[in-house]
């Protein structure tokens, strides 16, 4: 293949990706209330894959050294920031949701019996979020839930555990507006079409 020129290029008959047209939506997310739901939704500004990488190992022969994948690390995280109101809404929500999340396998003192149930709830829904990408140079409002017409592709993250939430640092020498990051595992993502999943997804009408 040689050298092709972004003027010759079919890569480029479609706009590139802006970096601020998405949108996070947690309706899916079934250890999350409805509100609580929307109001992720309407707080998240920013959102960031983890990277994914295997280990090297090197091996050596005839003096030349040889670089072979090794295992890979399960580093699939999705961080998000989000912005927080007075009444610390999303601190509240956020912690609700670590409580639920990292803290559903205490059993009481003696272990898990046949009848017992843990002390929170351990949900039997896969939770999953999604990154809605939105199509550059469309009409829709910002922090409105989009219609599908409005998305080009979704990004949805499979089985998502609320793993850790990042400090938050007050200061008398800051003039910014205060932040709370989350980051969530995750099993595998998806890529799909807009047409091929759920549209409106905080209203729950399906496609």
């Amino acid at each position: 293949m040689g050298i092709q020129s972004i003027w010759s290029n079919d890569f480029y008959e479609k706009p590139p990706q802006p970096l601020w047209a998405f949108e996070v939506v947690f309706n899916d997310y079934y250890d999350l209330t409805e509100p609580e739901k929307e109001l992720l939704h309407k707080a998240a500004i920013s959102s960031k894959i983890g990277e994914r990488k295997v280990n090297i190992i090197p091996t050596y022969y005839g003096g030349a050294m040889f670089m072979h994948l090794g295992r890979s690390e399960h580093a699939d995280q999705l961080t998000i920031e989000f912005n927080e109101n007075e009444d610390l809404d999303v601190t509240r929500v956020i912690q609700n949701l670590w409580n639920r999340n990292t803290m559903n396998q205490d059993w009481p003192e003696g272990g898990k019996t046949a009848e017992t149930d843990p002390i929170y709830r351990n949900p039997s829904q896969e939770n999953i979020i999604k990154v809605k990408m939105l199509k550059p140079n469309e009409n829709y409002e910002y922090g409105l839930d989009c219609e599908d017409n409005f998305v080009s592709k979704i990004i949805t993250f499979h089985n998502c555990k609320l793993m850790q939430v990042s400090e938050v640092e007050l200061s008398y020498s800051s003039d910014e507006v205060m932040k709370v990051q989350a980051t969530f595992s995750y099993d595998y993502m998806k890529i799909t079409d807009a047409s091929t999943t759920i549209t409106n997804d905080l209203a729950g009408a399906m496609a």
